[in-house]
């Protein structure tokens, strides 16, 4: 080994020799790392499941409008509606939209078999994974993953998921309440009734960004199920009209235009777009916070474990090795220490979104879509941050090695 050699690896013993402040170093730069890559891939990943579900659920860009005015006829009042923007693909009433059923053969003790019956046509209709070959009149789409249990908007209970494709080309019954509404805010449950429906296609409801418990049939079919359940206690002109806009982004030029015909518009799903930036000036913060404590911590560190080789420097000193070859030296350690916490802070960083992801967001309904985004940036900008901090500690770390003399060798006769 030569001498240059040498002096290297003793200095490498040297940073390495305090194990408290080797160890200390490298968990404040895991910590550091996981925090700015966990709120960096935070806002990456909440900002994607905004846009996404913004531009892909049906909800987003279905419109409720309603008249003013209760004596103009329900179906003149529609035709106006269709006419009113270009960018309306269809309008219909809300009992040819929605409802609310069980599937009698997914229903089990542990499974209610609820599920949301959405209205469709050719436009709004979500894309198909599967299907058969003829659509009968009284068919049914179904998800590919089936969650058929009204707990869906509390908790996901991962259990309770079918594979709709096993139900695919066959019959279901769907059972529906018929309730009883006396005018004083009461509803009573009178009775059941029961349709058979055909199961024509699947589609995967994390692409669409709709429910998981959301079956498609037709407008017609959707009314028919209504329609079943009505004991005429509730007046039906009391529904809305349900306005299908062709995308997301002529959603607002529709509002206006219904708007200045007087209608009371809104839309049926409305994303809280500031929730994500929010979310970072909130996360920001902290880092701000932790990294300036943890830089001053480290700053510490690094002065402290250079103070403690006071002997080594003094001796390479002696030998004749300038401050700027010293300083090189000590800092490839350090950038060593800081390559090694920064890797185990990413592997933490992973480990913890793919826990998070499998644990609480997939059992939370409004987080169950979201997928975790690792960019470029969520990588590369906590690497440089840390190695911001033996560059703002270059200034304490020169100084101390300038200051050690060769002299200081014969000071301490343990090397």
């Amino acid at each position: 080994m030569n001498e240059r050699s040498y002096l290297i690896k003793l200095i490498g013993n040297t940073v390495y020799s305090s194990k408290i402040n080797t160890i200390s170093y490298i968990i404040i730069n895991v910590i550091l790392t996981l925090l700015l890559v966990a709120t960096t891939v935070l806002y990456n990943s909440l900002s994607a499941l905004m846009t996404n579900t913004i531009n892909n659920k049906i909800d987003c860009r279905t419109i409720f409008a309603k008249g003013y005015d209760e004596s103009i006829s329900r179906d003149i009042l529609l035709e106006s509606i269709k006419s009113a923007n270009k960018h309306i693909s269809t309008a219909v009433f809300q009992d040819y939209a929605f409802s609310v059923g069980e599937i009698l053969e997914i229903k089990t003790s542990e499974r209610d078999g609820e599920i949301y019956i959405y209205g469709c046509d050719d436009t709004t209709m979500p894309e198909l994974s599967r299907r058969i070959d003829v659509f009968p009149d009284n068919y049914c789409i179904i998800p590919e993953k089936l969650y058929a249990d009204r707990s869906y908007e509390r908790s996901i209970d991962k259990s309770l998921y079918v594979n709709g494709e096993d139900y695919l080309g066959k019959t279901v019954t769907i059972s529906l309440v018929i309730e009883h509404f006396d005018g004083d805010s009461t509803i009573t449950q009178i009775g059941t009734v029961e349709h058979e429906f055909i199961v024509a296609g699947t589609y995967d409801a994390v692409a669409s960004y709709t429910n998981d418990n959301v079956c498609f049939m037709s407008f017609d079919n959707v009314k028919m199920l209504n329609d079943s359940t009505d004991d005429g206690s509730i007046e039906r002109g009391m529904y809305p009209i349900l306005v299908y806009v062709d995308d997301v982004r002529n959603v607002d030029d529709v509002l206006s235009s219904l708007s200045s015909a007087g209608l009371r518009v809104n839309v049926r799903s409305e994303m809280n777009t500031s929730a994500p930036r929010i979310i970072k000036i909130i996360t920001d913060g902290i880092c701000v916070a932790v990294y300036c404590f943890g830089g001053i911590l480290s700053i510490a560190l690094l002065v402290g474990m250079v103070k403690k080789s006071k002997p080594k420097i003094a001796l390479m000193k002696s030998l004749g090795y300038s401050n700027n070859f010293i300083l090189k030296t000590y800092l490839k350690g350090y950038g060593i220490l800081i390559l090694l916490g920064y890797a185990t802070g990413i592997i933490c960083a992973v480990i913890s979104s793919i826990i998070i992801k499998n644990t609480y967001l997939v059992s939370d309904f409004s987080f169950s879509k979201m997928e975790i985004i690792f960019s470029a940036g969520a990588i590369t900008i906590p690497l440089f941050l840390l190695f911001l901090i033996p560059v703002f500690s270059l200034f304490f770390i020169t100084k101390r090695i300038n200051n050690i003399s060769p002299l200081e060798l014969w000071v301490n006769d343990r090397i």
